[in-house]
């Protein structure tokens, strides 16, 4: 017999598909916490700090940052955007398994899964939602509007709780605002807080703090440190 092989049968047998011509050059991951390591990705990559923060907020509603977690602890949706069919091992998480096993890493690899993420986001942001395109977005400086497109471009929730998606990326907007780099990050964020008044045991950076106070409640609104960190 005579096979012909369209693009609908290359798709099946090799798990490829056509997509606007996009290549980019990802930045390895630094920073302390997920979260500061996400937006570091982002915001190094050209999306402004209200779309990165809508991304982010999106990623804290299906996983909450963890690139390991399994919808409902077994599927069938996977990883820091839950993707689907890992039930099924199909479909979008077979492709980013398949990202993975050819680079040499674990599909639950946070590396790997925003590298990943960058190959999808220019496709899925031309076909769904608005169809704005990869550049508008990334030029969005409404962080509800840039949460919402990325919601329905990207992720399209059966139940998006979008007023959750939104909640959470106004968080991560006003504590990483002004955030470039893993390092010099910590000093631009602390030097806005000089001349607040010392206070022996305090910890409020505008109302009174100490010396390891100081440095505790920087380090964990840099992203460095989780909240319930705090030695005295």
């Amino acid at each position: 017999a005579t096979v012909t092989l369209t693009t609908y049968y290359f798709d099946q047998l090799f798990d490829c598909s056509l997509m606007d011509s996009y290549s980019v050059i990802t930045p390895t991951l630094s920073g302390g916490s997920v979260e500061l390591q996400v937006w570091l990705y982002f915001t190094q990559l050209g999306f402004s700090e209200e779309s990165t923060a809508g991304i982010m907020g999106n990623i804290y509603q299906e996983s909450k940052f963890d690139p390991t977690l399994l919808q409902n602890g077994h599927g069938p949706a996977a990883g820091l955007f839950q993707w689907e069919n890992y039930l099924t091992k199909s479909s979008r998480w077979l492709s980013l398994y398949n990202f993975a096993t050819a680079r040499g890493t674990d599909w639950t690899d946070l590396q790997t899964q925003l590298d990943y993420a960058m190959t999808e986001i220019p496709r899925e942001l031309s076909t769904y939602g608005s169809k704005m395109g990869l550049t508008a977005f990334q030029n969005l400086t409404d962080v509800a509007k840039a949460t919402e497109e990325f919601e329905k471009s990207f992720e399209r929730a059966g139940k998006p709780n979008m007023s959750a998606r939104i909640n959470a990326a106004h968080g991560y907007y006003d504590q990483f605002h002004g955030i470039t780099s893993g390092g010099s990050d910590i000093v631009s964020y602390a030097i806005q807080f000089v001349g607040n008044p010392y206070v022996y045991g305090g910890n409020s950076l505008t109302d009174g703090i100490d010396c390891s106070g100081f440095v505790t409640q920087v380090l964990i609104n840099t992203g460095y440190l989780e909240e319930s960190y705090y030695p005295r």
